[in-house]
């Protein structure tokens, strides 16, 4: 019992130790490589392939980054294959968006259609299905299938969370939990800050405080080929989760089979962002 807490208390240390580095990045649109990738030592991508990122989200509403993979030798810039206006009527013909089509009238290089790794994203984007047309960035890695490596194998995967985010997009925002310590600092008693209506805040602290922390730490379970890793998460607009990710080894190429993940204790915040 006590190596298991020593690994899960080394798990939330080390996880702690990357989100934060990640946080105090000075990150832009375009390439992560040269900042993600030294907080990542059990992971490694071919020279041939770069850690980007690009904005999604509206400019004067709110953003994020997204991470994406392309190739070193990209020049041609991609777009959406297919735009909706806000309405979700089609505001321009299949296979062309607004952005895309001024861009191919000014910009020959500019191709459309499913995206590629040889082509660059550029600027912003405002349209959710684009995030279904990016493929995965984690089965461009190489890693040992070792507890240290499903770690940062899953940061890969959740990165978009720990990318920055500005205005409406901090909807989104979520806190791991690390350890006891993060506990006690979203929900001491003299937090009063986004806990939302005080009718409420008691009791949320009382059910947050009242669960077994040892479920709540990161945790990795490796089984032959297959592995999990567990942790759970507090988002001010939805309450506290419990995350399950599940990854397969199929010849040294690692992916997500499957996740999931479970409410613990419900939360609605008085904050507008």
């Amino acid at each position: 019992m006590k190596t298991n807490m020593s690994s899960n208390t080394l798990l939330g240390n080390r996880l702690q130790s990357i989100i934060e580095s990640i946080h105090s990045l000075n990150v832009k649109e375009g390439d992560l490589s040269n900042l993600i990738l030294p907080l990542l030592p059990s992971v490694h991508l071919d020279k041939e392939y770069v850690l980007s990122s690009f904005r999604y989200g509206v400019e004067n509403f709110g953003y994020e980054y997204i991470p994406y993979i392309h190739q070193n030798s990209a020049v041609k810039e991609w777009y959406p294959p297919e735009d909706l206006n806000y309405n979700g009527i089609r505001a321009f013909p299949k296979g062309i968006s607004p952005r895309g089509l001024i861009l191919r009238i000014i910009n020959p290089i500019v191709e459309g259609g499913d995206y590629k790794d040889e082509y660059l994203i550029k600027g912003i984007w405002g349209y959710e299905r684009i995030i279904d047309s990016i493929p995965p960035i984690l089965p461009y890695f190489k890693l040992d299938f070792l507890e240290n490596c499903i770690l940062e194998a899953w940061v890969l995967h959740k990165l978009r969370d720990f990318l920055p985010k500005y205005w409406h997009a901090n909807y989104g925002a979520v806190s791991y939990i690390y350890g006891q310590e993060t506990i006690d600092e979203l929900f001491s008693d003299n937090y009063e800050g986004d806990l939302g209506f005080a009718y409420e805040r008691n009791t949320v602290k009382d059910q947050v405080r009242s669960l077994d922390i040892e479920a709540l730490v990161p945790q990795v379970k490796i089984d032959g080929d297959s592995a999990t890793f567990t942790c759970a998460y507090w988002n001010h607009f939805r309450g506290l989760y419990i995350t399950e990710t599940k990854f397969k080894n199929e010849d040294g190429l690692v992916y997500v089979a499957s996740e999931n993940k479970r409410c613990l204790v419900i939360h609605h915040s008085n904050i507008l962002f």
